[in-house]
C-alpha cells in the first residue's frame, strides 16, 4: 500500500515537469568514475578541455582494480575501453578522492553565475577506514557542455562524524 502511495506522489510531482515544452533542451551530463594511481602531486580536481590534457589523466588509470584477489580483476573504466570525450562540444570535470578506494566524490550539480561562468560542485565524504591504501585514489568525472565562460570545480569535504580512535589515544612520550 505504501508503495502505491509513493508511486502516486512521484507521478503527481513529475506531472508539471513532464508537461513543459522546452525549446532547446540542454544536453544531458554523463557521470562516470573509477580508480587512479595516485602520486604525491595528484590534485583534488581536474578540468580537462582537450584531448592533449586528457592523455596524462587517462595514463593514471590502472589496468587492474585494487582488490586482494590474485590476479586482480581488470578495471572496467570506460576510458580504458576506448571511450573518448568530444572536446569540441564538451569538457570533462573530475574530482579526486585521494588515499581511498571507496566513497568516491559525489557530483552535486552545476550553477551558472550572473557573468556566465559555471561552478561544478562535488562533495567528498570523510574517509571511513583508519588505514588508507597508499598509491590509490578514486575519481568521479562529469562530461558537461562546453561554454565560452570559465568553469570552476568546487570540491567540498564533509567532515567525519567522529574522530578516529588513534587521535583520541593518550600516548606516553619518550
Amino acid at each position: 500500500m505504501r508503495f502505491l502511495a509513493l508511486i502516486a506522489v512521484l507521478v503527481a510531482l513529475a506531472q508539471p515537469a513532464l508537461s513543459q515544452d522546452s525549446p532547446s533542451p540542454e544536453p544531458a551530463t554523463r557521470v562516470m568514475g573509477g580508480y587512479l594511481h595516485q602520486t604525491a602531486i595528484t590534485p583534488e580536481s581536474y578540468l580537462i578541455t582537450s584531448a592533449a590534457e586528457s592523455k596524462p589523466f587517462v595514463d593514471m588509470i590502472p589496468p587492474e582494480t585494487p582488490y586482494k584477489n590474485l590476479p586482480p580483476p581488470p578495471n572496467p573504466d570506460p576510458f580504458l575501453k576506448g571511450f573518448e570525450v568530444n572536446f569540441e562540444e564538451s569538457i570533462l570535470a573530475v574530482a579526486v578522492g585521494r588515499n581511498r578506494i571507496e566513497n568516491p566524490p559525489i557530483f552535486e550539480g552545476t550553477e551558472t553565475l550572473e557573468d556566465g561562468s559555471r561552478l561544478v560542485f562535488f562533495s567528498l565524504s570523510a574517509p571511513t577506514a583508519e588505514t588508507y591504501p597508499v598509491g590509490w585514489a578514486v575519481y568521479t568525472g562529469v562530461i558537461l557542455p562546453r561554454i565560452e565562460q570559465p568553469t570552476t570545480i568546487v570540491v567540498t569535504s564533509v567532515p567525519a562524524k567522529k574522530k578516529p580512535k588513534w587521535s583520541e589515544g593518550k600516548f606516553e612520550r619518550l
